[in-house]
């Protein structure tokens, strides 16, 4: 502006115009400074209190950041803890109604069953096979069926003489009972094994082992926990694909393992477990035993909830994940 109106201005004017626009430029620094509180508003006013202002707010800024960190770390692990509490206390839960099951089930029932009981079974029904270390009873049936029909079919088969034990397809879990079975063969045979459920989680879903996996993933997976399995060179393998996906397990003519889709019509193993062969048995112990069976699966599910909901922002310390903080 002063370049612009300079020759209309004579000397004195110009110097009083300059003046003015310099106390201008006072005003508007001193306003700015007022309403910011800030005494230093660049290097210019004062370099060695600005320089000096700019380093401690950008270490201010870095502590808050530290800070946050900190805070993030410490919220993980409150999480983790409130997580560990919640299910100790479902463990003690858990744990209670295991001995209550103990004190109300095993009075009912004697401990060996009678070897007339058992006699007395096989006597009336001479297609069964019965094996001691088990306890229980088997049939390798002679009829075609896809893994359904013949679940549903084996949970409908009754023994002669003791009318409310059913049957349930096949679990085994050691190696002198899939040799039993094996002996039993007259073809490729139905197990009571799926992974229907889960892909690669294969669980036994008959029986008193109903829920427990035996196996995680195809071939070069992994028995869980030590189960027993006897699966052959290279299965479980998911040969069809997802089309048409082999989920249920079944034992081959050679006593191995394999999987199969639940539309192939195979033979099928039915199993018998003995606990109700006793002398003078209480024929509601096994409902019984599989409420109290139902109710402590439940309080697991609940602990698997809270192992997986106990993290934040992503971190999960009950699974492994790892937590780093900066200090």
């Amino acid at each position: 502006m002063i370049g612009n109106v300079g020759n209309l201005l004579s000397s004195t004017q110009l110097s009083v115009l300059k003046t003015i626009q310099q106390t201008t430029a006072d005003i508007n620094r001193a306003q700015l400074a007022l309403a910011t509180g800030k005494n230093v508003q660049s290097a210019i006013d004062a370099p060695q209190n600005f320089f000096a202002s700019q380093s401690l707010f950008f270490q201010a800024d870095d502590l808050n950041t530290l800070l946050d960190g900190i805070g993030t770390s410490v919220r993980t692990l409150q999480e983790a803890n409130n997580g560990i509490e919640a299910i100790l206390k479902l463990v003690d839960q858990a744990e209670a109604l295991v001995n209550e099951g103990l004190l109300e089930l095993f009075p009912r029932t004697d401990e060996i069953p009678d070897a007339e009981a058992i006699q007395y079974i096989l006597d009336r029904n001479p297609d069964k096979a019965y094996l001691a270390s088990t306890n229980n009873f088997y049939q390798n049936t002679t009829d075609f069926a896809g893994w359904f029909e013949a679940r549903d079919n084996a949970a409908q088969a009754g023994l002669n003489g003791v009318p409310e034990l059913r049957g349930h397809l096949a679990t085994i879990t050691s190696q002198e009972e899939n040799d039993f079975v094996f002996n039993l063969l007259t073809a490729t045979s139905w197990l009571g094994g799926s992974d229907d459920a889960v892909e690669g989680e294969w669980r036994w879903t008959e029986g008193p082992e109903a829920g427990q996996q035996f196996w995680q993933g195809l071939a070069g997976g992994s028995a869980v926990n030590g189960a027993y399995t006897n699966w052959g060179a290279g299965e479980p393998n998911q040969f069809f694909g997802p089309g048409n996906p082999e989920n249920f397990a079944h034992m081959r003519a050679d006593g191995r393992w394999n999987d199969l889709p639940a539309t192939q019509n195979l033979n099928y193993i039915i199993e018998w477990g003995g606990d109700l062969l006793v002398q003078n048995p209480d024929i509601n112990v096994s409902s019984d035993a599989m409420d109290y069976r139902r109710d402590f699966l439940a309080i697991i599910d609940q602990i698997e909830e809270i192992s997986i909901d106990a993290s934040y922002r992503g971190v999960q310390l009950l699974r492994n994940d790892a937590l780093e903080t900066t200090f």
